[in-house]
């Protein structure tokens, strides 16, 4: 399938742009990635999620803790954008779900977030002709944060991510607004899954980042470490060589 062997796969979000653990705070105008330990890398699936074959339709069940609904426009971004990307006949289509129950707990791991995804989700990865991919939107943080990050999303398994809701209504964006940003997580969790960069997707050329590992090096792309140039709108802009990457693994 294409997947690379590593022992870190999980990407994690920072404030002011999507992907990154910043360290520096919004105000540094950079951020920076925090990449979480994983026993299977967060792209082992891309290119079932990518190809026309054998699954023609891609389907998003998304997951909310009561209280944490999403923005209509972050979903309806993240449903256009993944239509740019997947080759899907079938088509897109992105499903609310109804409110759940959570532990009344106010830090997350990937391993919380995991058991709360295997409790509630209804949809199966993979039951042809549709494939599927989970979202989940935790309140509270991070466990990463406590280490100095703060982390706006992170993937959860190959056909699944969160985000972390109040985190992002903390640290809007200094250009576009808090859906603008949530939509960005979204798209960016979403091209992890499907294995960006280097990550279950090969390179065509040589673009991941060598320190943010599963990041681009092109400044201003969705996929890069540091995020400040980010065009927000429209869920966010991938680069040629991202693109090409997809297209090349079966996708649009």
């Amino acid at each position: 399938m294409g997947s690379r062997a590593v022992t870190a796969a999980l990407a994690a979000l920072a404030v002011v742009a999507v992907g990154c653990g910043s360290s520096n705070g919004a105000s540094s105008g950079s951020s920076s990635v925090q990449v979480a330990a994983a026993e299977t890398s967060s792209g082992s699936a891309a290119r079932e999620l990518l190809s026309a074959t054998p699954y023609t339709t891609l389907h998003v069940e998304v997951g909310f803790v009561a209280g944490l609904e999403p923005s209509s426009l972050a979903l309806e971004r993240l449903g256009e954008r993944l239509g740019d990307l997947v080759n899907k006949p079938g088509g897109v289509n992105v499903t609310l779900g109804s409110p759940i129950a959570a532990p009344s707990q106010s830090v997350w791991s990937v391993a919380d977030c995991l058991a709360l995804e295997r409790a509630n989700r209804k949809s199966a990865p993979f039951a042809a002709p549709v494939a599927s991919i989970y979202v989940l939107y935790m309140p509270g943080e991070s466990s990463r944060d406590a280490q100095g990050s703060t982390t706006l999303g992170w993937s959860v398994s190959p056909t699944s991510f969160a985000v972390f809701a109040q985190t992002i209504a903390m640290n809007p964006p200094a250009v576009g607004s808090a859906a603008d940003l949530e939509g960005a997580v979204l798209v960016h969790e979403a091209c992890h899954l499907l294995g960006l960069v280097n990550n279950g997707t090969p390179e065509l050329c040589e673009h991941e980042d060598p320190t943010f590992a599963a990041h681009c090096t092109t400044p201003g792309c969705l996929m890069a470490a540091r995020s400040f140039t980010w065009d927000l709108s429209q869920g966010g802009t991938l680069c040629p060589a991202c693109r090409a990457d997809l297209r090349a693994n079966g996708g649009r």
